[in-house]
């Protein structure tokens, strides 16, 4: 197989916050063109998806305030760092 990796040639931080980061990196393409790469950094998240004895999905409902509306999601929620 054709070897698809990238090389980050530079790396800027853009944003940095308590539950992310953002930074845009210029990296080389295997076919030797540059491009840029928005790269979230997130220290992770866990998500179940809880059934109960009739196999039912049970979800949770959550307001998301990027799209202001009451969403319908499994149970899920954001890992601390150093945390499995």
């Amino acid at each position: 197989m054709d070897n698809l990796s990238e090389k980050t040639l530079s790396s800027t931080m853009v944003y940095e916050g308590k539950i992310l980061n953002l930074r845009v990196d210029k990296v080389l393409l295997p076919n030797g063109k540059e491009s840029g790469r928005e790269v979230v950094e997130f220290s992770g998240a866990v998500a179940v998806v809880a059934l109960t004895e009739e196999n039912n999905v049970l979800l949770v409902k959550q307001y998301r305030y990027p799209v202001s509306e009451v969403l319908l999601e499994i149970p899920a929620g954001k890992m601390d760092h150093n945390e499995d």
